[in-house]
């Protein structure tokens, strides 16, 4: 059987995370408890964590030709994650977080910037080639709108997140096949207090699948008619950064596998719950036998 080939479209970058000695603004200076740097981005850390779970992973997205550039696609690569569609800029500066964690690991404070690049054209019929799937991470609507409306026209399913109800990500949600979104953009387009109760005003968007996160509650979704609860897994926590994106790109690498839905979203809920284990976005992500295992044992 052929490995399924998802794509990506969105965000990659570098984050550097490092944790305090105590609680954040009370020292002008403090020695780090902890410190890494490790690749970031929506898609990017998608993808990562769908080539973890045994999908074939090709990311688009734009970076410079800078020491974070050239780390971020070290990461990539050695995530398993195609790159020979990212576009390379000279002399700009690539998208990078700085992230100093509290020591609860629940309460942070970021600086970050989006860098001098700026959206690539994609050429669609070779990137989307033999693709079983497309994420779009919700960071660039507009461009992101029209590789969704490609992709249709391709035949390509689209899964798309959006966290609010920025200029764009709207018409971007209302062009995906899944939806995965956030509990602020569910109340912000919905209007409704509770997840479920959005739920199927953004199905009538236009998504034939609907998925709302909701951090420690876990994830709720509606598939047709049906509407299915999922629960967040405990785990010692040591850092959530990242998490939302992990679910996503498992969520995707789990159901072109052939997992029904409700399956797919109790596989991206223990992939997220994992990659809290430690610090950063990609360096508790978990394969898929440790997510297997880890769900047996739950």
């Amino acid at each position: 059987m052929a490995v399924p080939v998802v794509c990506g479209i969105g965000q990659a970058s570098v984050d550097l995370l490092g944790v305090s000695p105590g609680p954040l603004g009370a020292e002008s200076r403090a020695v780090l408890k902890e410190v890494s740097i490790q690749g970031g981005g929506g898609a990017a850390t998608a993808l990562a964590a769908a080539a973890a779970l045994g999908v074939r992973a090709r990311l688009h997205a734009s970076l410079a030709d800078d020491e974070f550039g050239r780390l971020a696609l070290r990461g990539l690569r050695a995530a398993g994650v195609d790159c020979d569609h990212v576009a390379v800029r000279p002399g700009v500066l690539s998208p990078f977080t700085f992230r100093v964690l509290a020591p609860d690991r629940r309460h942070r404070l970021s600086f970050a910037t989006a860098g001098d690049v700026s959206p690539a054209d994609v050429d669609l019929d070779g990137f989307l080639a033999g693709a079983a799937a497309l994420l779009l991470d919700g960071s660039d609507p507009a461009p992101q709108l029209a590789a969704a409306r490609g992709a249709r026209a391709r035949g390509v399913p689209t899964f798309v997140d959006v966290s609010s109800a920025a200029d764009g990500t709207t018409e971007l949600a209302a062009a995906a096949d899944v939806l995965v979104c956030s509990e602020r953009f569910a109340a912000e387009v919905a209007g409704h207090g509770q997840a479920e109760e959005s739920l199927a005003d953004l199905t009538r968007l236009g998504p034939r699948a609907v998925i709302v996160t909701q951090g420690d509650a876990g994830s709720v979704g509606r598939f047709g008619g049906d509407t299915v609860r999922q629960r967040a897994y405990p785990v010692e926590v040591a850092d959530t950064t990242g998490a939302g994106d992990v679910y996503l790109g498992a969520l995707v690498a789990a159901w072109v596998q052939g997992n029904a839905p409700p399956r797919a979203m109790e596989i991206a809920s223990a992939a997220a719950a994992l990659s809290c284990r430690a610090l950063g976005a990609r360096a508790g992500i978990a394969d898929l036998q440790e997510i297997l295992e880890f769900l047996a044992a739950a």
